[in-house]
């Protein structure tokens, strides 16, 4: 946990990025990309909030010894503490950041997995996030696999789960065993970036797109398609000589394949070719 006051929340972000998975801090790593991204705030409270959350669903949870984990947490998170999906404004950057969540009580799929994960994992309560396709969920091992749809609060079995790949992918997807792939915590935080990436990217918001780009570069422990992203940002903000680096670098480092290194060509060219402005 963050509790130096003089390390500012990029460099707890990287020991985070360097630790094994089990050691993550999801909850304090999501609140601190907050706090890169955008946020103006402390995050202890926050992480405090959650332990408050965690204590008040043990308590519920043994006084509800009848039913199965996953419907007390169901019962507990929507009903009784407030929690819910916010349909009414789905696309607002707030449903991403993890201390807006805890705020307002409205969040998206993925966000309101994490608090659920979190919760979970102070009272050693196995909690996975799936990373199912546009639609984030979790599963409950402790009642042999229940999976739960975190935006609308309900459980789901495999009938509603294709329902929902159709309904998402137009039917051009049938459900298989890939879709209910474990999500590591990295992959948790860098699909909760994107969020936010998409969001900014609609908004030609180049600088908030590029403090995202860049923590997915940290998160990500192989060489990817955000190096280039983060190209074509500096493109977007009319940084000429920082693009043409990037691209250079990524052209010149065998790590990335050959598709992302083609483009990175591709775009290096185009600048070539470009008209020279006579003033």
């Amino acid at each position: 946990m963050n509790t130096d006051p003089n390390r500012s929340s990029s460099q707890r972000l990287n020991e985070i990025a360097l630790m094994q998975e089990a050691a993550v801090p999801l909850a304090e790593a999501a609140l601190l990309l907050a706090v890169e991204i955008g946020e103006d705030t402390s995050i202890q409270p926050y992480l405090d909030k959650i332990n408050s959350l965690a204590d008040d669903f043990s308590f519920y949870r043994r006084a509800t010894p009848d039913i199965t984990c996953a419907k007390a947490m169901i019962s507990f998170f929507y009903k009784e503490t407030g929690f819910a999906g916010n349909k009414s404004n789905y696309y607002d950057p707030a449903n991403s950041f993890l201390n807006k969540v805890i705020d307002n009580r409205v969040g998206i799929p993925i966000s309101l997995a994490i608090l659920q994960m979190s919760i979970g994992a102070k009272l050693d309560i196995a909690v996975e996030g799936i990373g199912f396709p546009g639609h984030f969920l979790v599963r409950y091992l402790e009642d042999g696999g229940s999976l739960v749809d975190p935006f609308f609060g309900r459980e789901l079995s495999t009938h509603d789960c294709k329902i929902l790949l159709r309904q998402i992918s137009g039917g051009r997807l049938e459900l298989d065993n890939t879709h209910l792939r474990v999500a590591t915590k990295r992959e948790i935080l860098v699909r909760l970036i994107d969020n936010l990436k998409s969001i900014f990217w609609r908004k030609k918001e180049w600088k908030q797109c590029q403090r995202c780009v860049e923590n997915q570069i940290m998160l990500s422990p192989k060489k990817s398609q955000f190096e280039l992203q983060l190209a074509a940002i500096f493109e977007m903000r009319g940084a000429q000589i920082e693009a043409e680096t990037k691209y250079k670098e990524i052209i010149a480092d065998q790590g990335f394949n050959e598709d992302i290194r083609s483009l990175a060509i591709k775009r290096l060219l185009s600048f070539s070719q470009r008209p020279t402005v006579l003033h």
